[in-house]
């Protein structure tokens, strides 16, 4: 017991909620840049500012005739190596309902310059990056719920690889958000880094060198979701892929078992990118978890 009770203490000790604050009183600074609709779907291109410098580029889809009543709402946070539009077709095809709105944002990697961030830029970029997705994901629902239609307690965000990294720190620290879909994510990156048949880790660290190797893992401490995701309150929906390259099926089975309930997983048979079965399971799920309470 004792010692169960110091990991936890540890795990908490870890933990660096401060942050991810930012000024929730100031004023959101944005602005539309172009909009389009077709049939049943209203398309805006958008960008608002970040607390962390520059601006957010993002999509905002809304429904040309919504149901009776305040509507759901989705954030969609992409992998690593893509953009917004990864998830397009999905949030299209959801927002066509008249049901829900969804908010597509792009990752700092993803953002043209001079908002364009890299990882690579320092020891601490990655890190850094982390945070400021957390930070701009938590702007996302700000910007929400300043939308008349939006209901404020169907809120929810799926996340993809890095997306659904850090989407675990919001799991913990953003209780604004009524559900999360987390897909292709294990749940520390230290271990990511550290395993020495990752060829990625292996390349970093001869490019680094040694000691600046370790300096740059420890630099990502603060920012491990393994740590803050088992603080999580909202149902947590976790899609895996049995034949993953990365990560391993043991980094994503321990990021499902740090969370709170409640939560479930599904494996698939298929490689990080999943497929067209786990995209139809998460959207019947997240219609169940967002459906209005009738009165």
């Amino acid at each position: 017991i004792l010692v169960l009770a110091f990991l936890n203490f540890a795990a908490d000790a870890r933990q660096q909620p401060e942050l991810f604050d930012y000024d929730r009183n100031k004023p959101i600074e944005y602005e539309e840049k172009s909009a389009a609709e077709n049939k049943n779907v209203r398309h805006r291109e958008i960008v608002y500012a970040s607390p962390k410098g520059g601006m957010v580029t993002a999509t905002l889809l809304e429904p040309r005739k919504k149901k009776s009543g305040k509507i759901a709402a989705i954030v969609y946070l992409h992998g690593a190596g893509t953009n917004r539009l990864q998830f397009l077709p999905e949030a299209s095809k959801i927002v066509e309902t008249g049901k829900f709105a969804a908010l597509l944002i792009d990752l700092p990697s993803a953002r043209p310059a001079p908002w364009k961030k890299s990882e690579y830029d320092s020891l601490e970029s990655d890190r850094e990056m982390r945070i400021q997705t957390v930070v701009d994901a938590r702007c996302g629902v700000d910007l929400l719920e300043t939308l008349p239609q939006i209901d404020k307690t169907r809120i929810a965000l799926v996340g993809y690889s890095y997306g659904a990294a850090t989407g675990g720190i919001l799991a913990s620290i953003e209780k604004r958000l009524s559900a999360f879909v987390l897909i292709a994510s294990g749940g520390s990156q230290i271990d990511f880094w550290n395993d020495e048949k990752n060829a990625d880790a292996v390349n970093l660290k001869k490019i680094l060198k040694e000691e600046r190797f370790k300096k740059f893992v420890e630099t990502l401490k603060p920012v491990e979701q393994i740590d803050y995701i088992k603080n999580s309150t909202a149902p947590i929906f976790f899609q895996f892929a049995e034949r993953d390259e990365s990560p391993s099926a043991d980094a994503m089975l321990k990021f499902y078992e740090a969370a709170s309930e409640p939560k479930n997983v599904k494996w698939y048979d298929e490689t990080h990118r999943l497929n067209a079965q786990a995209t139809a399971d998460r959207l019947r799920w997240l219609k169940k978890q967002l459906k209005q309470t009738k009165k």
